[in-house]
């Protein structure tokens, strides 16, 4: 018996169901930059060199700097290292051209993904002494370069505490002040919840103390506008002159307006019979669970009807769902019929798809896209192995449409980054795992080799010699497949390759036994697996379905009801993140939902969160 069944029988369901057969009654720009056009700043380039070319050294060394600082401006990165590494070494350096140069070597090496030593240029010690020494410009500069890497690198809170310097050294510049505080605010967002209030706690900067406590208060009500929008209220009477309160972040300036406008009647349009139905009654579940828990909390929630897809052609269903008065709809979830609603040239009211389709008509108005796509965590691995230090990848993956799909997103992503792709080997059945293993790392061929020589001078002592060229390894493959998969790779002299993989080699619970041949997997995964102290899942595993393949649905089905709320909020502010049980959410130009997992990694038989995402 699922979930809702449960609750119906219980007596617990008190809103309005619909049948759905026949008629139915009607119920970045960064502070510190301008915003020259590139064609002024390659007029300015050559102007700069060829001033250069007259100039006495000193001062041609400051002016090839300068060119160098607006070539990276404009992104001739090529050009700009040109010039750097040409630069005459130069004792004695005032301390402005010294953090110039710093600065631009840094952003060189960024480029290349090379952030530790990216970081490394704008952190020596002599740099950091010379701060108060410095120009205006230079030192906001170095502020800027420091809060990025900071955060490219995933050291948030440090990221932040430069932001705040910075929002100092900008002064009364209230354009780039701005800008730097929503920096600041992102950073703030992408630290867990427990450690925003240790922080703090900790704190003794007033104003990085009223960030903290802000962005605190702000992930910790998310699943609540009304408490949301009454603790932000508390915060600014008790920060009346914080940077924040005179002008909040752009999600929260919404609050209000959000509040105001919640629908009074939701339709959820979902697949209840047929091959989609055991998908279709999870994500319910799901979404059951955290209206209840709404209602347990003394919040005023919506009316819902719901309507089965599978008995109905999808616009028929949708016309009727907002004529019965939905004025917001979850689902469909089968891509077929959300690409039925994406060919129409809008929607007459704000529609949470459960499911992701490309739409060659462009952004299709009030229609949102949240997916729980492959395509998403092999991006995330291609960036997770980047940020690593690696760049030459061997993919594995099975030879089938699943395997395409997540091959094909992270072959774009890594190469748009720069990496190189080694060999993409695929998998059928179990029994050629080790065949398909063995050729992947040119274990063949070493063993043709070793067979030449031994015809050549005799018998002799061999040990395989797996190729050099690969840093890591792609891995696609379902939890029963990597079981077996990783160990073959030790078996076949590849234990000391890194392995990343997407979060179907984990099956959502712990299983040392079973799981101890995975070790060193890192795999990106849903935060709900590690979350504990969570309502929703506890009502779902008193009453729903134990099937470990439903956990992500559940928390899909969590995660859509905290989500409608929010639509336009993250429409309209495309940065804002919404930090939900399936990972965290940002809406892209396409109306589609992109999700960053947790990363974690296999470490005696069991999946343990890398620190990056704690």
């Amino acid at each position: 018996m699922s979930f809702f069944a449960r609750l119906l029988a219980l007596g617990l369901v008190s809103l309005t169901l619909s049948a759905c057969q026949g008629n139915q009654a009607k119920a970045e720009t960064q502070p510190h930059q301008t915003t020259r056009t590139r064609p002024d700043i390659q007029k300015n380039v050559e102007a700069l060199l060829a001033q250069a070319e007259r100039a006495s050294p000193q001062a041609r060394f400051g002016l090839q700097l300068q060119a160098a600082q607006a070539l990276v401006q404009m992104g001739d990165l090529d050009r700009a290292r040109s010039i750097i590494n040409n630069l005459p070494q130069q004792a004695n350096l005032p301390d402005d051209l010294q953090v110039r140069q710093a600065v631009v070597k840094s952003h060189l090496a960024a480029a290349d993904g090379q952030y530790p030593a990216a970081y490394d240029y704008v952190n020596s010690p002599a740099l950091l002494r010379a701060r108060n020494r410095l120009a205006p410009e230079t030192a906001q500069a170095l502020a800027e370069q420091r809060a990025q890497l900071l955060y490219d690198m995933g050291q948030f809170a440090a990221s932040a505490e430069e932001r705040v310097l910075l929002h100092d050294l900008l002064g009364r510049n209230a354009k780039a002040n701005h800008a730097n505080d929503e920096l600041l605010w992102q950073a703030l967002m992408a630290i867990p919840q427990t450690e925003l209030e240790r922080l703090a706690g900790d704190s003794s900067n007033q104003d990085l103390n009223g960030w903290y406590r802000l962005a605190a208060l702000s992930k910790d009500t998310q699943s609540n506008l009304r408490e949301q929008v009454h603790r932000l209220d508390r915060w600014i009477l008790e920060w009346p002159d914080h940077p924040a309160s005179l002008n909040l972040p752009a999600d929260l300036k919404m609050l209000k307006q959000l509040l105001a406008e919640q629908p009074r009647q939701i339709a959820v349009l979902l697949p209840f019979s047929g091959k989609l139905s055991s998908a279709g009654n999870a994500i319910r579940d799901g979404f059951m669970a955290a209206y209840y828990e709404q209602q347990n909390q003394g919040i005023e929630t919506p009316a819902l009807r719901f309507y089965d897809t599978e008995q109905q052609d999808t616009n028929s269903l949708y016309d009727q769902a907002v004529s019965d008065g939905a004025q917001v709809v979850i689902g469909p979830l089968a891509k077929e019929n959300l690409q039925d609603l994406a060919l129409r040239p809008g929607l007459p009211v704000p529609t949470l798809a459960l499911n992701t389709v490309d739409n060659p008509l462009g952004v299709v108005p009030n229609l949102y896209q949240f997916g729980l796509a492959v395509e998403d965590e092999a991006r995330l691995a291609a960036d997770k192995a980047w940020r690593d230090g690696h760049r030459r990848a061997m993919l594995l993956a099975p030879d089938n449409n699943f395997g395409d799909r997540s091959v094909d997103a992270f072959i774009q992503q890594w190469r748009s980054l720069g990496g190189e792709i080694i060999r993409d080997y695929r998998f059928t059945e179990k029994n050629d795992y080790s065949k398909v293993i063995k050729q992947a790392l040119l274990l063949d061929e070493s063993e043709k080799r070793a067979q030449e020589m031994r015809a050549l001078v005799g018998n002799i002592e061999f040990e395989p010699r797996r190729r050099q060229d690969v840093d890591m390894i792609f891995l696609v493959a379902q939890v029963n497949q990597a079981r077996q998969i990783k160990p073959t790779l030790a078996f076949h002299y590849a234990s000391d390759i890194p392995v990343y993989a997407t979060s179907h080699v984990y099956s959502g619970m712990p299983d040392v036994k079973l799981d101890q041949d995975m070790n060193g997997i890192k795999f990106s995964t849903l935060p709900w697996h590690f979350e504990r102290q969570i309502a929703e899942k506890a009502a779902l595993q008193k009453f729903a379905d134990g099937n470990l393949a439903l956990q992500p649905l559940y928390a899909m089905g969590v995660d859509s009801f905290h989500l409608y709320p929010r639509l336009k909020q993250l429409e309209a502010i495309r940065q804002a993140n919404f930090y939900g049980h399936t990972g965290t959410l940002q809406l892209n130009e396409q109306n589609q939902f992109q999700r960053r997992q947790v990363w974690a990694e296999f470490k005696a038989g069991r999946p343990r969160l890398l620190a990056e995402s704690m």
